[in-house]
């Protein structure tokens, strides 16, 4: 008996349009990867800029560290990168590929290698340690870069084979008959009385009392940081969950905020933390909720637009705060012991504002724009200069000249901080505006 042949697939004939051509999130187990990629695209950014501001701030008479057209090449390839990965064309994600490959290439190749010099005379011994640090930044820029590559092909090949669904097999029907059972039991009940809102909540009532037993003195800002909690929790029981879950991570960066690591593994600090990531996860889960009820709502295209144009602005603020954080974390020294308390409050408020934006909420903006002008009182520091340079045992005879590079950027962070508050009040009151007289008009 003959066997029947499998009749053969046309392929799509490869023309400018299909290079072009927009295509849907990648189908099957691809979506995953692509959705990380979207945050791996950006995390890449944020390391090229790190180890740029890093290159530059250490400069010295005699070594120019990473030269000005490396920065350059560094950073306009992780940005096409990004935009080349969200266009979701085939042309986009071969635009991420070469520039990841030439990122690589670049950080491999260009005078043996781009690193830090760590052994200048110029240098203190936190210059010295602190260059040596960040060779890790630049290694895991190299790897990212590599990841991303790949995935490029992989998305590629999917986007001119794969134009639906496949059916599920293996491991993926169980995941979706989980997601299938999570919907029904959770994600469809009314915010503020799904079993997620109480383990979240029970979870962060649970960190807190952890942090309280074990250091019972409270001051003020426990007390203060007791009481945000409280109403927090007052409002997701009360169904507005967004509000509430923020003002849930508000109170642990504060417990956070009073117990930095400079005060060791201790069980307050380990308390802080992890009630602290547990509220940025609630937040983010809560927040992604909210973006999809407002992609089902109908609002005029300019509005769209200027809301994706801040969310991208928010993104942007969060890459620019990254340096000035590891720069405090790990080149300070002994002079900025009681800036370092500041850390939590540089990484989380620009995250907690991107949270908020990303919802789409009028409202939202509003949280956003405290966590801007919050921000902007942070890197203030009515007592002194964030950084302080000016111990020649630590940090050598290029300290001056590096606190007053590094104080530039927190100067111009400062600007950038209020110019986004004002920006996210006038965004919210638009959309109120415009959700007020579509309702008028019904």
């Amino acid at each position: 008996m003959k066997k029947e042949s499998k009749p053969v697939k046309e392929k799509e004939p490869i023309t400018m349009a299909s290079l072009t051509r927009r295509n849907p999130v990648p189908f099957g187990d691809v979506r995953k990867y692509y959705n990380g990629a979207k945050i791996g695209t950006v995390v890449l950014l944020a390391l090229c800029f790190h180890v740029s501001v890093v290159a530059i701030a250490l400069r010295t008479d005699s070594c120019v560290q990473i030269p000005n057209g490396i920065i350059a090449v560094l950073l306009i390839c992780s940005v096409l990168n990004i935009a080349g990965h969200y266009s979701r064309t085939v042309a986009g994600y071969a635009l991420s590929a070469v520039c990841c490959l030439v990122i690589v290439l670049v950080s491999q190749l260009s005078g043996g290698g781009i690193s830090l010099a760590n052994d200048l005379p110029e240098y203190g011994e936190v210059f010295r340690d602190g260059a040596k640090s960040t060779e890790f930044w630049i290694l895991l820029v190299k790897v990212l870069a590599v990841v991303h590559m790949m995935l490029s092909i992989v998305f590629i090949k999917s986007a001119l084979t794969v134009k639906e669904e496949p059916p599920l097999k293996g491991m993926n029907i169980k995941i979706k008959a989980f997601t299938d059972w999570l919907d029904k039991n959770n994600n469809s009940l009314t915010p503020g009385r799904r079993a997620s809102d109480y383990w979240f909540v029970t979870a962060e009532l649970f960190c807190v009392m952890i942090f309280w037993a074990a250091d019972p003195n409270m001051t003020k800002y426990d007390i203060c940081s007791l009481i945000i909690l409280a109403a927090g929790a007052f409002l997701v029981l009360a169904r507005q969950t967004l509000s509430g879950t923020f003002l849930i991570a508000v109170s642990a960066v504060i417990r956070c905020t009073l117990y930095q690591y400079r005060l060791g593994l201790l069980m307050p600090v380990v308390a802080a933390y992890i009630g602290l990531w547990i509220a940025v996860l609630y937040f983010a889960l809560e927040s992604g909720r909210e973006a999809k009820k407002t992609l089902q709502e109908e609002r005029p295209l300019w509005l769209r637009i200027i809301g994706q144009c801040f969310l991208w602005a928010s993104v942007l603020l969060c890459v620019t705060v990254i340096p000035v954080h590891e720069v405090l974390a790990v080149f300070s020294g002994d002079l900025m012991l009681y800036q370092k308390d500041n850390l939590p409050l540089l990484f989380f408020l620009p995250v907690l504002g991107l949270l908020a934006v990303r919802s789409g909420r009028w409202y939202a903006y509003g949280l956003a724009a405290a966590c801007y002008t919050w921000l902007w009182w942070t890197l203030r520091n009515d007592k002194e200069d964030l950084f302080y340079f000016a111990s020649m045992e630590q940090h050598g005879s290029v300290g001056r000249y590096t606190t007053g590079r590094m104080m530039t950027l927190v100067d111009a962070l400062k600007v950038v901080s209020v110019i986004a508050a004002v920006l996210a009040i006038c965004v919210g009151a638009i959309i109120l505006i415009v959700r007020r007289s579509g309702h008028e008009e019904e």
